[in-house]
């Protein structure tokens, strides 16, 4: 993502660059809010990954519709991909990634508040395939735009750590309390956790901007 010309004026992006967009002083703010929203991120789509066809099939989707929501997730997450990569050039790290947590809650809502069809188990899938495509792609380029390219390996494995603890314990607490509370308690458990990762990524954002 860079203005490139045919002559030697060539003037890089700052992704291009690997210069930080947050400021010193506001670094360790800001990775601690990235690694909040990838760990409640991980959380709930680990979850979701196990549990998704039984918590639909308990709401009183048929089983049809319930394997219809999972098997659309796969294919709207490279239909996202596909239209970032195409549509997202002029896209900043931090719009992408509030597009990605925006769609989350609203995803993980959509079972809870539309009755168990097949029109809802395509809604779902579409809108919660779409998060999952794009949060792979924001995972790996905010961390570069945000903080830099110098010690970008190091950093993204330190960030990525409280996500993938979040996302071993994930599918047990979920059952724990699918089983102590029901399907509707879980699946508000898991909107609450992406409400928690959108909070934080606007957070995030306005700490970016204050750092401008």
């Amino acid at each position: 993502k860079a203005d490139i010309t045919l002559d030697d004026k060539e003037v890089p992006s700052p992704v291009i660059k690997g210069v930080a967009q947050v400021s010193k002083d506001q670094q360790f703010k800001a990775m601690m809010l990235f690694a909040l929203i990838f760990a409640a991120q991980g959380f709930v789509v680990n979850a979701m990954a196990i549990h998704v066809l039984s918590l639909f099939e308990t709401l009183g989707m048929s089983a049809g519709a319930a394997m219809l929501a999972g098997a659309l997730i796969g294919p709207s997450q490279v239909a996202a991909r596909l239209i970032e990569l195409i549509f997202g050039r002029t896209l900043s790290a931090m719009g992408l990634g509030l597009i990605t947590m925006g769609l989350f809650p609203v995803a993980l809502a959509v079972p809870l508040v539309l009755p168990p069809t097949f029109v809802t188990a395509f809604i779902f899938g579409l809108i919660y395939g779409a998060s999952a495509g794009l949060s792979t792609i924001a995972r790996g380029v905010m961390p570069y735009e945000l903080f830099g390219a110098e010690g970008y390996g190091r950093r993204l494995g330190l960030l990525s750590a409280p996500s993938l603890i979040a996302k071993a314990f994930a599918p047990a607490a979920i059952a724990i309390v699918i089983d102590a509370k029901g399907p509707v308690i879980a699946l508000l458990c898991c909107v609450a956790i992406a409400m928690l990762a959108l909070s934080a990524t606007i957070a995030l954002d306005r700490t970016v901007r204050a750092s401008r």
